[in-house]
């Protein structure tokens, strides 16, 4: 929303809403985000899902919305599919991990992908 300069007869906030009135599709939009960022933030009773849906609103607040509009039988493979690569991208992007020591993460986790009990611990 374009938010007009404090002078004039309308300043700030009283501009800001005279232009919300003027787009009421927008505010309509908006107030449907605010209600679904809103709803990410009650997490599933399942431990081990909770922790997902908690990390994932904690690294990526839009897209956790968008994966929680998605229907059941992929919401929680997208989140966990995008918690990996995210995961993934923070190891490949860190410059205080040698380079080294990256191609070791990245090559212990493609080696034990399938392993249920695989950890990486030394993040």
């Amino acid at each position: 929303w374009r938010r007009t300069g404090g002078t004039g007869a309308m300043g700030g906030t009283a501009a800001a809403v005279s232009d919300m009135l003027k787009r009421p599709d927008e505010a309509i939009a908006l107030g449907r985000m605010y209600l679904m960022a809103r709803a990410t933030k009650r997490l599933p009773k399942n431990p081990a899902w909770s922790f997902c849906y908690d990390m994932l609103n904690k690294v990526s607040r839009s897209f956790a919305i968008v994966i929680q509009q998605l229907p059941v039988e992929l919401r929680n493979a997208i989140c966990v599919f995008y918690l990996v690569l995210r995961g993934l991208d923070t190891v490949e992007d860190d410059m205080a991990i040698p380079v080294e020591k990256k191609l070791s993460m990245l090559h212990a986790f493609c080696d034990n992908l399938y392993k249920r009990d695989f950890t990486l611990d030394d993040c």
